[in-house]
């Protein structure tokens, strides 16, 4: 808990008021008091130019089987995806699963050049298309390969946007990858920055980019807005078919469709409750300290016995959790009241209410299973960090053990890449 900063007390002071006392000059200080626990000390911090890098894990899932998280295609994402490309390799990685969930682009430089990689020189990745010439231009593949033919799965999600959609469709229209999870943002507009001259800045919209099927995979429509201002989608009946260098059918409008349309772990809204609160982030932080150096990201497990001791802390600390049925039940209620069957249902909702009624303890011994990984996960990155994290998901995570059975299994992903 941030207490003064320089001195300055920040009890009541609003967030960004203390995020500009923290910010400054590369090499300057500033001094803090904290509370940790129960504990009060003083810090002196030198700042430092914050830079998140652009492939924040990767790793062997198995021995034939390597993982790369590409989080953004900043400055440096070339260089970071080719030194990890080089580093699995090394480690004897002949398959690899590429992460793009959650990466909104950056950088179409970065994105060539990562393409580059697995494609031969020269091929074609995207193209854009405006009204005057200058808009118009043909990126291809620059630098000569690493590997064009190890089996290649990329997951990708509604996050996954611009550079992360022309990788994944570039590679699924050229059928080197097979593509897994969740249908993308749908982001096929080029923007210009330009400068005005009161010191603002004008992103205008300048083209459309074309992957190398030809289909543009633009999602929202903003010539035609909804009644509310908001831009209209297009749907999947008015959208056209394209093929893929093996003739599989794709589609344009509406992001990049994955192969295997697979969704992520569905979980209880108690579940995200608990991920907004205080006392999920105090109780884990304080178990990482008290167990520092005895956690392993990929081994990690509560007991029994410790999940008990988290049930009853979030017991007695009164953590409030909405009650979403509950919230519907009593509309519904009020709706079969104005229609006049308010007494006639009356013992059939007042029997779902007492079904709906349980204590903060039932629902944490309910959806046990969710909540000890959701904790578990949380202790993990606060011990191990973002890379522990991210190590552990390598083995948890639903999709990414799908990808891994599609690796491993040649001839359906042969299949499905139409070979």
């Amino acid at each position: 808990i941030l207490l003064t900063v320089d001195g300055k007390d920040t009890y009541e002071m609003p967030v960004n008021n203390v995020t500009d006392m923290l910010r400054g000059d590369a090499g300057t200080t500033l001094e803090l008091k904290i509370r940790r626990g129960d504990e009060e000390q003083m810090v002196h911090v030198t700042r430092q130019t914050i830079s998140r890098p652009c492939v924040p894990y990767y790793g062997m899932i198995d021995a034939q089987m390597g993982y790369i998280c590409l989080e953004a295609f900043r400055e440096g994402a070339f260089a970071a995806m080719r030194d990890a490309l080089a580093t699995l390799r090394d480690k004897g990685a002949r398959k690899l699963i590429l992460d793009l969930r959650g990466n909104g682009g950056g950088s179409v430089g970065e994105c060539v050049n990562i393409a580059s990689l697995f494609l031969p020189r020269g091929q074609h990745l995207m193209s854009t298309k405006g009204k005057v010439p200058s808009s118009n231009f043909d990126y291809r593949t620059p630098l000569e390969p690493v590997d064009t033919l190890m089996p290649l799965v990329i997951l990708v999600d509604g996050g996954s946007a611009s550079c992360s959609e022309i990788l994944a469709g570039g590679m699924q229209d050229l059928d080197r990858a097979v593509l897994l999870g969740e249908r993308t943002y749908g982001k096929g507009f080029v923007q210009s920055v330009r400068e005005l001259s009161g010191g603002g800045t004008l992103k205008l919209t300048t083209s459309r980019y074309y992957i190398p099927s030809g289909r543009c995979i633009q999602a929202y429509d903003f010539r035609h807005l909804n009644a509310d201002g908001s831009a209209k989608t297009l749907p999947d009946s008015l959208t056209h078919v394209f093929y893929t260098r093996a003739g599989r059918e794709v589609r344009d409008g509406g992001g990049v469709k994955p192969d295997i349309v697979e969704q992520g772990d569905s979980l209880p809204n108690l579940v995200y409750d608990l991920m907004d609160s205080d006392e999920l982030f105090f109780f884990s932080t304080r178990y990482a300290r008290e167990h520092a150096g005895e956690i392993s990201p990929t081994e990690f497990a509560l007991t029994d016995e410790q999940y008990a001791s988290f049930v009853e802390y979030i017991a007695q600390s009164g953590l409030k959790f909405s009650r979403r049925s509950q919230d519907v039940l009593k509309l519904l209620r009020e709706v079969a009241r104005r229609e006049g069957f308010g007494e006639e249902t009356k013992s059939e909702l007042d029997a779902l209410e007492e079904k709906l009624s349980k204590d903060v303890t039932s629902d944490l011994h309910h959806f046990s299973a969710d909540i000890k990984e959701l904790l578990e996960t949380q202790i993990v990155h606060d011990a191990c960090h973002l890379q522990g994290a991210l190590e552990r998901q390598t083995i948890k995570d639903k999709q990414i053990r799908h990808a891994v059975e599609i690796l491993n299994n040649e001839s359906e992903y042969n299949k499905i890449l139409g070979r």
